[in-house]
């Protein structure tokens, strides 16, 4: 994962793309797109990062790529005072873009296929070192032994089948939530990690996941299990699927107040 940052940092993994951002950028905008998309951060004051991905033939001409970008914005005079830059193999340039203080390095990432970039929003003067510390830490987050791709973001790391598309997202302060599934079979996965537990939660886990999970339900079976001296609820049901062609649909789920 690159060399050790020099601030309090937190990783995301996001579509296969690993980076470690300062802890006080939080993760505002986001795309569930496969082939072409964004993630926005910022902190109190302003956008501060932006992480963009976008598959491709192959790895570009990155001389070619970066100068006639740069010439785009110089002719269309949104562009000024912009400079090459090289970190670890990322290819792109600096200079003030409509006004703000800019950095945008971008990569190919065989593994992934995809060309990815990082463009940095500076409030005052470019930071290099926090710069060069973030794009030694791009890179891909490959799957598994067992074919299982991780995610991580918004208090959550989720361990996700790799044949599971990411369908939904929701980022509140309060709530996260994941939806996952599988556009051959219709099979669903979902996450969700809610905060503020005082104020909801009455200390019965099996009567608030019974609530949570709704009717529809069939021959509900409820345990409860010890992992990592913390209790967690487990539920078996079955239900009527939406899809025509299946009888029956089977569905797992587990609860527990994390106490980290």
């Amino acid at each position: 994962m690159g060399q050790a940052t020099t601030f309090p940092c937190i990783e995301l993994i996001w579509r296969g793309i690993s980076v470690r951002l300062p802890a006080a950028w939080e993760m505002l905008q986001f795309s569930t797109d496969y082939t072409r998309g964004r993630c926005a951060f910022a902190d109190r004051y302003q956008y501060r990062f932006e992480l963009s991905w976008s598959i491709v033939k192959g790895e570009p001409d990155y001389d070619r790529m970066v100068g006639d970008y740069m010439g785009k914005l110089e002719r269309e005079k949104v562009g000024a005072d912009l400079v090459r830059v090289h970190h670890a193999g990322w290819h792109g340039f600096t200079g003030t873009i409509s006004g703000t203080l800019t950095t945008r390095l971008g990569r190919y990432l065989p593994d992934l296929g995809c060309l990815v970039e990082g463009v940095f929003l500076w409030t005052e003067a470019r930071d290099e070192a926090l710069e060069r510390q973030v794009v030694s830490s791009m890179e891909a987050s490959p799957p598994d032994a067992r074919g299982h791709q991780r995610w991580r973001a918004a208090g959550l790391d989720l361990n996700v089948p790799g044949v599971a598309a990411l369908e939904g997202c929701t980022l509140q302060p309060a709530k996260a939530a994941f939806s996952f599934s599988n556009p051959k079979t219709g099979t669903t996965w979902q996450f969700e990690r809610l905060g503020l537990v005082p104020n909801w939660f009455n200390g019965d886990l099996q009567s608030w996941l019974t609530r949570h999970l709704g009717t529809g339900l069939r021959d509900l079976r409820l345990t409860t299990t010890t992992r990592n001296s913390h209790a967690v609820v487990h539920a078996e049901a079955a239900f009527k699927p939406r899809a025509l062609h299946l009888r029956r649909g089977h569905l797992t789920a587990a609860a527990w107040i994390e106490p980290a």
